[in-house]
């Protein structure tokens, strides 16, 4: 079912660690390709965008018959980008998608959707999953989650929280890992642009913790996934193997 949302997929070429990132290739596709498809067999949005900074990705967008719009390159995240596409667009819910989530199924983003629509208090919300190892519950790279018992966000931490009193006493079905994938009430996300970056936010490197400290609700929705996000030369290596080459 379409509501009245919208997906947008920041997509930038000058990426950090993994330099021109949405335009490599998985199988035949760009990722960025992979990404933008899966949004728009959810069926949940009616509009799905790419938004860039580099003619290299709007380009390849043309050529596959996507949709894309080119940003301010000065952006200090992807969600200032999501904002500038969607400030002067009248939709209720906006989707934050990655452009490095190339595993992302359809029925993720369409829950989301559904849970916003469903969960009047929420302002925003996000997917997470049962952890499925110690290494990743202990990694510096896996964004961790405590949950209150209606399924809200009570924090983020790059540490392993809830942190047990024994010494490796980790059971892994007491963790959640964080997909770096919001849906948001226009309004909310446009608070959260706004607001400047708390110290908590600049101390873990989590932007979801702006939305916390501003008193923002972040309701979590607990999903089945097995896909890698794409953030370095590793990850890109990890998923041409889970794709079978």
């Amino acid at each position: 079912m379409t509501h009245n949302a919208i997906c947008v997929i920041p997509a930038r070429y000058a990426s950090t660690r993994l330099h021109g990132k949405p335009l490599l290739k998985l199988k035949d596709k760009p990722i960025v390709i992979w990404v933008y498809e899966a949004a728009q067999k959810s069926n949940a949005f009616r509009e799905v965008i790419i938004a860039t900074d580099d003619l290299r990705i709007a380009e390849t967008a043309q050529k596959y018959g996507a949709k894309s719009v080119m940003t301010d390159p000065s952006h200090p995240s992807g969600s200032d980008r999501v904002w500038e596409v969607v400030k002067n667009r009248d939709y209720d819910i906006v989707v934050n998608l990655q452009g490095d989530e190339p595993f992302i199924t359809p029925s993720i983003l369409s829950t989301l959707i559904s849970t916003m629509y469903k969960t009047k208090e929420a302002d925003i919300a996000t997917p997470i999953r049962k952890a499925r190892s110690v290494q990743e519950i202990l990694s510096k790279n896996t964004a961790k989650v405590v949950i209150d018992k209606n399924g809200f966000a009570l924090y983020f931490s790059r540490a392993p929280i809830p942190s047990p009193k024994e010494k490796n006493t980790y059971n892994k079905e007491n963790y959640f890992i964080h997909l770096g994938i919001y849906a948001y009430r226009k309004m909310a996300l446009r608070s959260f642009v706004e607001s400047p970056r708390p110290q908590i936010e600049k101390t873990e490197s989590l932007e979801q913790l702006r939305a916390l400290w501003n008193g923002l609700k972040i309701k979590t929705v607990l999903v089945e996934y097995s896909g890698i996000s794409i953030d370095t030369p590793e990850d890109y290596k990890h998923a041409l193997g889970f794709l079978g080459g």
